[in-house]
């Protein structure tokens, strides 16, 4: 039972830019690249949070769940003041769809720093 779930666990941390490809490119056959790509965006967004938090709980043991949730709420309060601050009259769905995919870009980044520090941490290279 314990190697079914960290099997789910490894693929949950793995999965995302895969994810993300596959379902870009199935999406770029029925309609135009950047719609594709947004629509991928969007759909793979939490897998790439959800990596993030189980990334960090892995090289951080005591303090990684934290600071990935502190690092997700900080970063979400800095999105909404930009967001307002940038154009205050759009409607609400405007707003919550652009921080969607800040919310997407700063995790896809965070994931791979956190990736690139694991692998370096770890010594898988070396």
């Amino acid at each position: 039972m314990i190697v079914f779930f960290s099997s789910i666990v490894a693929m949950l941390v793995i999965a995302p830019p895969v994810l993300y490809i596959l379902l870009f490119l199935f999406l770029s056959i029925k309609s135009e690249r950047p719609i594709a790509g947004r629509k991928a965006s969007d759909c793979t967004a939490p897998f790439f949070l959800i990596s993030i938090v189980f990334m960090a709980n892995e090289l951080w043991p005591l303090y990684g769940l934290w600071i990935s949730l502190a690092g997700m709420v900080i970063s979400i309060c800095c999105f909404l003041w930009f967001i307002h601050w940038v154009n205050p009259k759009a409607p609400i769905w405007t707003k919550a769809k652009a921080i969607w995919r800040l919310c997407f870009l700063t995790s896809a980044a965070s994931y791979m720093f956190i990736l690139i520090v694991a692998i370096v941490s770890r010594g898988i290279l070396f």
